[in-house]
């Protein structure tokens, strides 16, 4: 009798840790990238995604951005190409909005 319960006792042992011991769906990380390089084209302004750090932007669009500018943690920056622009305003470097003309 006192080996029927022992034996029952770790069965379930067993059977308890196995459950969350094997996992039941395969667990997938993924690297989410910005593209680099695109420049002040209508694909770089479309890669801009918010939420994104001023350096991702940098990357991004490739041409040395100017200050427009500063209220609190808030910048606003524009990055100019042969008369197309993008302005990106910044809080807190996370991007917040953004426009764009002649893309």
């Amino acid at each position: 009798m006192a080996r029927t319960i022992w034996w029952s006792i770790t069965a379930a042992i067993v059977l308890f840790c196995g459950y969350f011991a094997i996992p039941t769906k395969p667990h997938h990380f993924y690297i989410i990238t910005t593209p680099a390089d695109l420049g002040v084209t209508m694909e770089g302004f479309l890669a801009l995604k918010p939420g994104i750090k001023k350096s991702e932007v940098d990357r991004v669009l490739t041409v040395p951005p100017k200050l427009v500018s500063t209220i609190g943690p808030q910048m606003t920056y524009v990055w100019e190409d042969n008369g197309r622009a993008i302005t990106v305003v910044f809080d807190n470097d996370h991007l917040a909005g953004k426009i764009q003309s002649g893309l």
